[in-house]
């Protein structure tokens, strides 16, 4: 109850400081000032009401699942995320069949704020393996330090206006799913010698 009642809060503060931000540009808007950078702000405001709105019917309603296979759902669906990240270059390596029950748009947009959260950290390239104890995604951004490991394991955000929702948000996707959501900086051996990697495990 108290994980529902913080989420709950945090919602509304982030719907209303979105809706802010954009009843703040109302004026400049219609006077045409700045057009790309009202855009930039409006797309990402519109951006964070889309996964609020997003996660709140998941709670509400409750996933609709599926089974599919993941690498394949991925592919499917890599060339629209490539679209969302073009400085990102992003690569699926399938070496298992993983098949989950899972709700597909959940997946998607857990997964599409991980990206989110890789070019924050200056990453230009992004690889999701797919294996047989759970999903990966590593990037080869400039990792996490001691106090924003601390940070992201109390579900708070990293940035300065930031709530940790796109955090909240891809933690209620693996337990809603049956999957345990785990993060750790990359170590040499890993695909990318720096940065950061999320993954979605099957280990509980």
């Amino acid at each position: 109850m108290n994980d529902d009642r913080e989420l709950a809060k945090q919602l509304a503060h982030d719907v209303l400081n979105a809706l802010s931000v954009l009843l703040a540009k109302q004026e400049a808007i219609l006077k045409h000032e700045n057009l790309k950078d009202i855009y930039d702000i409006a797309h990402s405001s519109i951006e964070r009401i889309q996964n609020l709105a997003s996660l709140c019917k998941s709670k509400i309603e409750g996933p609709i699942k599926s089974s599919f296979n993941i690498g394949e759902l991925l592919k499917k669906s890599l060339q629209d995320i490539q679209k969302d990240f073009p400085k990102l270059k992003v690569q699926i390596i399938n070496n298992f069949d993983l098949i989950l029950n899972i709700d597909a748009s959940e997946f998607l947009n857990a997964s599409l704020n991980i990206l989110k959260n890789a070019t924050e950290s200056e990453a230009t390239e992004l690889s999701i393996l797919v294996e047989k104890k759970g999903i990966y995604f590593y990037d080869n951004g400039t990792g996490m330090t001691h106090e924003n490991l601390t940070r992201i394991r109390n579900f708070k955000s990293t940035k300065k206006d930031g709530h940790g929702i796109g955090l909240l948000s891809i933690a209620h996707f693996c337990r809603s799913n049956g999957l345990v959501m785990k993060f750790k900086n990359n170590k040499p051996n890993d695909i990318y010698s720096k940065g950061f990697c999320v993954y979605f495990s099957l280990d509980q």
